[in-house]
């Protein structure tokens, strides 16, 4: 039984528009998603730009961690790691140093070696792939990581959406032609369409400004007023642009129609996918063996998904105007936050001995396994509880209170992202859950639990 108490989870919930001590940048409350994550509990800064991620929060990247690990293997992409240390000289061989030095933490070892804490790695895995002369049979190659990235941002800022540290899932492709890389680029591009998908908030995929080492470069976002980008939206034709893709910011470049000023709008970029054809490869010597039995350079492409920038990034897009936060049911810290009676009240003994039995029935619901909490802080009342849980997010809220006695026990349910308030007996409740979180059938239920459950359907009070 996972329960609050044992959760350290600092929770500070000042009064509306006050703003918490915990915030020493009067300008962060520009992000309403970065104060309310330091206010109940997920984070916590550490020093300028860098952060402790507390359980909660944790919870919320180790799910989405699952998610892309799961995208990311059902089309052919392989986990690996390399070190956050990267040598200078890779850097100046891809011709990437001075362009990019600026923003390094850079370090000496003791053999004064210059050494680079890496933003990216595509020099490293280009690197990697020279070590290897391998047939144009073994291809296309997709090696993945999800690792910490650094940067020494000038000005960082709303949190986890600008920090000095950042964690990152960087996927590098590489094929033996421009046509191929193409495939891949289209396979990779699709899946990210399904990750941003499943979390069901809206984005936009648009065409970014290419550098010149970059053939081909795209950019995902959340709509949010405080993201630093500017994108368009052509009312014309209805293609959609980054504003530092367009030379005429006038001008749509797809179908030369003028660009209103309605279509403009800030986002927050939480993905990128970029096409470098053999920039790397020429530079750092990793080629294949091709049909002629030459050596031919590889063709590379990179895809990231900034992890902790997405947290924040739904923290900011999901909360509610009360000050509530909202997550997607996939990666919520919890899905079900159980709140059972108040120390000594008239129905606290008795639902006190049912609660364990109740815990584990639902914990047999496959999709709520490890995934539900239980607010043991019963000193505290049901309501103090229930305002806390609305606060934090959990997308279902479930009530154990005085109608729990009824001779039909009813459980008070809450759902959050659905805006609804249920009342319903414990098989209902469980047909609920089930549907709810795309569980399988009934009988994945553990079924000795449910033999005295009723089946009445739920009454709804939205």
């Amino acid at each position: 039984m996972i329960r609050l108490s044992k959760i350290f989870r600092p929770f500070n919930a000042p009064p509306r528009n006050k703003l918490p001590k915990l915030l020493k940048n009067p300008n962060e409350t520009a992000s309403k998603g970065y104060k309310l994550l330091c206010q109940y509990g997920f984070i916590r800064q550490s020093s300028h730009g860098f952060y402790n991620i507390l359980p909660m929060g944790h919870r919320i990247i180790e799910k989405l961690t699952k998610l892309l690990d799961h995208k990311m293997i059902s089309i052919g992409a392989h986990k690996s790691y390399v070190p956050l240390l990267t040598k200078q000289s890779l850097w100046e061989k891809a011709g990437m140093y001075d362009e990019a030095r600026d923003e390094f933490f850079e370090v000496d070892n003791r053999n004064n070696h210059k050494l680079v804490l890496s933003p990216t790695h595509e020099q490293t895995f280009s690197h990697l792939l020279s070590t290897e002369l391998m047939s144009y049979r073994d291809f296309p190659k997709l090696l993945y990581q999800i690792a910490p990235k650094f940067r020494d941002e000038h000005r960082p800022k709303l949190g986890l959406l600008r920090s000095k540290e950042f964690l990152m899932k960087d996927l590098y492709s590489f094929d033996i032609g421009p046509k191929e890389a193409d495939q891949t680029y289209q396979i990779v591009t699709e899946a990210y369409n399904d990750i941003f998908n499943s979390l069901g908030i809206k984005f936009m995929r648009v065409e970014s400004a290419k550098e010149s080492h970059v053939s081909m470069a795209h950019e995902y976002f959340y709509f949010s007023d405080i993201g630093d980008d500017r994108l368009y939206t052509c009312m014309a034709c209805d293609s959609s642009y980054h504003a530092s893709a367009v030379a005429d910011r006038h001008t749509c470049p797809n179908c030369l129609k003028y660009l209103s000023e309605d279509g403009y709008f800030n986002a927050i970029e939480i993905g990128h996918t970029f096409s470098f054809g053999t920039y790397y490869s020429t530079r750092l010597g990793s080629c294949f063996v091709d049909k002629n039995c030459q050596r031919s350079p590889l063709h590379m492409c990179s895809f990231g998904i900034g992890v902790s920038r997405l947290v924040s990034a739904c923290a900011e897009v999901c909360s509610t105007e009360e000050d509530e936060l909202r997550w997607p049911l996939p990666i919520a810290p919890y899905s079900l936050c159980i709140i059972p009676p108040k120390l000594g009240s008239v129905e606290e003994k008795e639902i006190k001995l049912l609660l364990p039995d109740f815990y584990r029935l639902l914990e047999a619901i496959p999709s709520l396994s490890d995934d539900i909490v239980i607010d043991d802080r019963t000193e505290y009342t049901i309501g103090k509880r229930l305002v806390e849980a609305k606060l934090t997010g959990y997308p279902y809220i479930l009530v154990i209170g005085k109608d729990a006695l009824k001779s039909t026990p009813l459980y008070e349910l809450f759902d959050l992202n659905h805006e609804k308030r249920y009342l319903m007996p414990k098989f209902s409740l469980l047909q609920f859950l089930i549907r709810a979180t795309e569980m399988l059938s009934e009988s994945s239920l553990k079924i000795a639990y449910l033999q005295n459950a009723t089946t009445q359907q739920p009454s709804t009070d939205s």
